[in-house]
């Protein structure tokens, strides 16, 4: 591990130079899992969740999940949320992709609205 003022990472994994090569090594993972968020947002407000199990768990995040057979991305968030906070989202925005590569080879993709 090697530290840089409050920034830890581990010196094998060393940060893309240019974005040629952030885009081919992020080409070249492959997810192992997907999840995805949607972050409730009222005015200045957002609604967040403190993880209690699982990938995470201790953790502030976005509601969110894991797809179910046949289910889109968005349609997979806005159920977690009703799930998991009782809230109806109507039209969910996209906002991006999210990739997280772990040190141990796991990763997981997912959208965010």
């Amino acid at each position: 591990m090697a530290t840089s003022g409050r920034l830890r990472y581990n010196s094998c994994h060393a940060f893309p130079r240019t974005r040629d090569d952030l885009r081919y090594r992020l080409a070249d993972l492959e997810a192992q899992g997907s999840g995805h968020l949607l972050f409730v947002i009222q005015g200045d407000r957002m609604l967040l969740i403190h993880k209690k199990k699982g990938l995470g768990a201790g953790k502030i995040n976005g509601p969110g999940g894991r797809l179910e057979p046949g289910e889109t991305p968005a349609r997979c968030a806005v159920r977690e949320v009703q799930e998991e906070l009782g809230v109806t989202v109507r039209e969910p925005e996209w906002a991006g992709r999210l990739h997280f590569q772990f040190l141990d080879g796991y990763s997981i993709r997912g959208d965010v609205f």
